[in-house]
């Protein structure tokens, strides 16, 4: 796992997503935006707190969300060198974020309620 600093396209993600949260769920308190590539193909997925309730961001109703992220996924990994790998951002409503990276394990933090996932980032 590696921290990376604070690049333009870092601060973009941060800004798009507490941007994305704040029209979404005005009362969230905390979300996460997880990103997977291998070579050419990559995704994300992504959920929120309120109170004790988890949320998951629906794929098809949220499209141009992650269509946006997505593409500053791609960016960020092709700045950094690589065509493999995951990261996570982590918001609060404070509007502080961190984001960390996994290079080896891309199943790192999946985000599901299937199979009694919570919705939560599941620590691999």
């Amino acid at each position: 796992m590696t921290n990376i600093r604070a690049t333009p396209v870092v601060i973009d993600l941060a800004k798009e997503f507490i941007g994305f949260m704040c029209d979404l769920a005005p009362n969230w308190e905390k979300a996460f935006y997880r990103f997977r590539a291998e070579e050419a193909r990559y995704g994300s997925n992504a959920s929120y707190i309120i109170g004790t309730d988890v949320f998951l961001v629906g794929a098809l109703k949220q499209a141009v969300f992650y269509s946006r992220m997505n593409d500053f996924g791609a960016m960020l990994l092709k700045e950094l060198g690589k065509s493999q790998g995951v990261f996570l951002l982590t918001i609060d409503a404070e509007f502080n974020y961190d984001i960390k990276f996994e290079w080896s394990d891309l199943h790192r933090w999946e985000i599901t309620k299937l199979d009694g996932g919570t919705g939560l980032p599941k620590e691999n």
